[in-house]
């Protein structure tokens, strides 16, 4: 959740599917890093933030909305 909530309001690129590629690859990793290390329980939250960060940057920058056209809507007012 942390590295979710850093994602949006540190950069202004990230998007919904970066968010969420970026959870599902921290909740992945946490869950080998818990039961396949000995890595101490007091790193778990920076290691995931730092997961969280980067995979949903990233994604958020290949899935950007850039470049794709806008569509305005009019509405008429009589």
């Amino acid at each position: 959740m942390l590295g979710a909530f850093l994602l949006g309001v540190l950069t202004k690129r990230a998007n919904q599917t970066g968010v969420i590629a970026g959870m599902l690859a921290s909740i992945t990793t946490m869950l080998i890093i818990k039961f396949a290390t000995d890595l101490a329980w007091t790193w778990y939250v920076l290691v995931g933030t730092v997961i969280c960060l980067s995979v949903g940057y990233v994604v958020s920058r290949i899935f950007s909305n850039r470049g794709m056209p806008v569509v305005e809507t009019t509405e008429d007012t009589v």
